[in-house]
């Protein structure tokens, strides 16, 4: 069932579990293979929450991470400069890049999927959440444990930056009737708080067709409004 509740923005990503709701994942970007495998991170995670790990260098799902080489010494001369600071927009969008293929892949395969999320530590690694099967099929039930965690991760500075994405009804802002959705609540602790939706519909072949996306103020669930 999707959430009731009504809302008025190139990384390929290979499913290798075969249960969507516990996963490992392995993603594709510029930089090379990026590998999420199901190991228990070092923040205290909720345990109706499960969390796989995004992070780079890891041969396969279910291994763990090789051993970084050691850097080349650098001079002084040579030293790179330092990367200006992402925006708030910048890091949620991060989520976003990681979290929208995973939607879009359930809904091509199975025309729907239960709410997922993702937090980002204040490192810039990014932590897969999901409530564990067994837990409550209602989706206001899973958000709620969801957000739950997600504040309580935030308040004690294991994240900067989360996403909530759920299967919904949404109103297109310029249209009246309701229509299917994916709704992306991102928060982060700068006060940077929005809803992005996903309008979405199935064409008679049956492929998935995602419509322009729209925004609108998030809710400011997780980190305290500035």
């Amino acid at each position: 069932m999707k959430d009731n509740v009504e809302v008025a923005l190139g990384r390929q990503v290979e499913q290798v579990s075969s249960d969507p709701f516990h996963l490992g994942l392995a993603l594709h970007g510029p930089a090379g293979r990026i590998v999420a495998w199901a190991s228990m991170p070092r923040m205290r995670v909720p345990p109706f929450l499960f969390p796989c790990i995004l992070a780079s260098g890891c041969a396969t799902a279910g291994s763990p991470p090789r051993s970084a080489p050691a850097p080349a010494p650098v001079s002084a001369a040579t030293a790179p400069a330092p990367r200006p600071e992402k925006t708030p927009r910048q890091e949620c969008d991060e989520l976003v890049n990681i979290l929208l293929p995973l939607a879009q892949k359930w809904l091509r395969e199975q025309h729907g999927f239960l709410p997922y999320g993702a937090g980002m530590a204040p490192s810039g690694q990014i932590v897969l959440t999901m409530a564990q099967t067994g837990q409550s099929d209602d989706v206001n039930t899973r958000l709620g444990m969801m957000e739950l965690a997600f504040r309580q991760g935030a308040a004690e500075g294991q994240f900067k930056a989360t996403a909530l994405v759920v299967d919904m009804i949404v109103i297109p802002p310029g249209k009246s009737a309701k229509q299917d959705g994916v709704a992306i609540r991102l928060d982060h602790r700068a006060g940077y708080s929005v809803i992005v939706g996903y309008p979405y519909f199935f064409s008679a072949t049956g492929g998935l067709v995602m419509e322009p996306p729209f925004t609108s103020e998030g809710a400011h669930a997780v980190f305290p409004p500035k």
